[in-house]
């Protein structure tokens, strides 16, 4: 009941009561049904002390007002901060934010007041769209924009009734519109009332300043005044006569009124400059030239043309021609300067005729191509000499002169043709170097001594790649080069070409002629050979059988090819020495005694001495035991001569057994 009363008193809507009494009931409810449920007097306390603290723990405070002014307070920034953000003086900020302030407050009161959630919203929402009511815009500023827009048509109105072309007034009126927009920049920019009011007096002082008069037209005329003045000038610094330039300077006058009624008269800028230049063009196209003076400078200048006509059509260099030309124009010139200052026709005629005279007196030959020329002349004979003095022989002596003689022509030929000293400079050059290179040694002669050489060389290969020694390959390389070194100079010392080929074909087949075979291992081979045939007479005088002499004398063959292969890979002459003695050697230690007789003569022993021995143990008589003996000792000499005279390895054998079974 006591917390019922503390929500009654409470700030909060009839429906915030009434749910927070509904809580209470609850509290009270549960805390009820606790305590039935304990079973003793502690749990009892215990359940009343947590219901009372759960009901006095229920909330009295309106959470629908707090969130309401939280709201109103939350708006009251935003307003604050557009405000802020806005281009009001600092002035009309002040106030609005007062009247935000205001208008906060107002609807905090209400929702205070209220006793719904319904009207708490209600005073809320009245309290926000009051709140964002409050104008943000500048009165201020806006006000001095219409000022500056009043004054900018005034101004063009002003510009409209002026004697401005078309396009002036444009641009006067785009100043007009730039000095506008700078004073609504500047008033947009102020942030006091007084800094407003000094950027519209400055905005509107700028716009009234802007030139209403025309300067295209004034600038036109004074164009035109400087033109005349410029022209008269030029009148008074002329050639002409006195009523000459007092008739020029009246017509001077003339042009000069005529281009400035036309630009008072022009609506455009296009126009009144059409005008000034028609003027100026007038002005400047009144001839001040004296027509006696004209006519022969004309004249020089004829003669200039066909000098230079002339000197075009000669074969001068561009330099020469260009110089003469130049001669050509110095003297035009000194006519023309002798024209202006004489006085009478006369005397201008004088003046003509001696300018005349000198150009036609310029020299139009060319002295670079002469020079170049006896240049090329002198280089062919000592060419000459140099051809003479050589080696070459009289054939080559006289094709090498006829080279020259065609390089001089060739070199004549593009003097002639060129057009600069530069190009005649190149052209000599050229003909120089190209009969100085004309060869002089001598072709024949050189390619002989190369087809020696060549020959040479293959001789030195074939001398490499045979089986000589190296003592043999360098003296054989030593009779090619003394060969070669006495062709090439019967070929220095011939004096036509087919001396010079008797010479070449005669070193070649010297050079071929050095031999390339080994002396050293073909006496080596022979030694062998001889060494071979000795053993195999040896074998055959043997008392070997035909296979043992058969074998032994394959085993000759097989050391002598052995030797002479050691021979044929020796590469110093001691290598073959060596080789050969270790070839006779081998042979000469091949056994030549008769391994199968020596063996059955052997077997025949042991039969005979077993027999013996048998004899021994018999019972006989030693009569008959020596009479046995001696008759086995027969035997066995019998085998042994029939084994010895045998032939063949069956033979032996054959003698062998017959032996063994005539002792046993």
């Amino acid at each position: 009941e006591a917390k019922k009363s503390e929500i009654d008193a409470s700030n909060m809507t009839d429906e915030e009561k009434a749910k927070a009494k509904e809580e209470v009931e609850k509290e009270a409810e549960q805390a009820k049904a606790s305590i039935d449920q304990a079973t003793t007097d502690v749990v009892v306390t215990e359940a009343k002390d947590n219901g009372k603290t759960a009901i006095n723990a229920v909330d009295t405070t309106s959470k629908a007002k707090v969130d309401a002014k939280a709201e109103i307070d939350k708006t009251a920034e935003v307003k604050k901060s557009e405000i802020d953000a806005s281009n009001m003086t600092d002035e009309e900020k002040a106030k609005a934010k007062e009247e935000v302030e205001k208008e906060a407050e107002k609807a905090k009161a209400s929702i205070e007041q209220a006793t719904t959630d319904v009207v708490v919203t209600e005073a809320k929402d009245n309290g926000k769209t009051a709140i964002n009511a409050i104008d943000t815009t500048s009165k201020a500023k806006s006000d001095a924009k219409s000022e500056i827009d009043k004054t900018v048509e005034a101004k063009k109105s002003e510009i409209d009734a002026s004697n401005m072309t078309d396009e002036e007034k444009a641009k006067a009126k785009e100043e007009v519109e730039k000095e506008a927009e700078k004073a609504k920049n500047s008033i947009d920019q102020a942030t006091t009332d007084v800094a407003v009011t000094e950027t519209k007096d400055n905005g509107k002082k700028a716009i009234n300043s802007v030139n209403a008069a025309s300067k295209a037209k004034e600038e036109a005329k004074a164009e035109i005044d400087r033109a005349k003045e410029a022209k008269k000038s030029e009148i008074d610094a002329s050639n002409m006569t006195d009523e000459e330039k007092a008739k020029a300077k009246e017509e001077v006058e003339k042009e000069a009124e005529q281009a400035k009624a036309s630009i008072d008269n022009a609506t455009t800028n296009q126009e009144v400059t059409e005008a000034k230049d028609n003027g100026k063009k007038a002005i400047n196209s009144v001839d001040i030239t004296s027509k006696a003076k004209a006519d022969a400078k004309a004249e020089i200048d004829r003669a200039k043309e066909a000098k230079n006509n002339e000197i075009d059509a000669s074969n001068m260099t561009d330099e020469e021609k260009a110089k003469a030309k130049a001669e050509v124009e110095k003297e035009a010139e000194k006519a023309k300067d002798s024209i202006d200052k004489t006085t009478t026709d006369q005397e201008v005629t004088e003046a003509k005729d001696s300018g005349k005279s000198a150009i036609n007196a310029v020299d139009i030959t060319s002295k670079a191509k002469s020079d170049a020329k006896a240049e090329i002349d002198r280089v062919k004979e000592a060419k000459k000499t140099e051809i003479d003095a050589s080696n070459m022989t009289d054939e080559e002596k006289a094709k090498a002169k006829a080279e020259v003689e065609r390089e001089v022509e060739k070199a004549k030929a593009s003097i002639d043709q060129a057009t600069t000293n530069e190009a005649v400079t190149e052209a000599k050059d050229n003909g120089k170097k190209a009969i100085n290179a004309v060869d002089t040694t001598s072709k024949a002669k050189s390619d002989a001594k190369a087809e020696i050489d060549k020959t040479a060389e293959v001789k030195k290969s074939e001398i490499d790649a045979s089986n000589m020694t190296d003592e043999e390959k360098a003296k054989a390389k030593e009779e090619v080069e003394k060969e070669a070194e006495q062709a090439k100079a019967s070929i220095d010392q011939a004096t036509t070409d087919v001396a010079v080929t008797e010479a070449k074909n005669n070193g070649k087949s010297a050079i071929n002629a050095v031999d390339t075979t080994s002396k050293a291992k073909s006496e080596t081979k022979a030694e062998i050979d001889k060494t071979a045939e000795a053993k195999k007479s040896e074998i055959d005088a043997s008392n070997m059988t035909a296979e043992e002499k058969a074998k032994a004398k394959a085993e000759v063959e097989k050391e002598v090819e052995k030797a002479k292969a050691s021979i044929d890979q020796a590469t110093t002459n001691e290598a073959v020495s060596e080789a050969k003695d270790s070839g006779k050697e081998a042979i000469n230690a091949i056994d030549t005694t008769s391994k199968a007789k020596a063996d059955a003569k052997s077997e025949v022993d042991r039969v005979a001495d077993a027999k013996k021995s048998e004899i021994d143990a018999s019972n006989m008589t030693a009569e008959e035991k020596d009479k046995a003996k001696a008759e086995v000792e027969k035997e066995a000499e019998k085998a042994k001569n029939s084994i010895d005279q045998a032939t063949t390895n069956e033979a032996v054998t054959e003698a062998k057994d017959n032996g063994k079974s005539a002792i046993n």
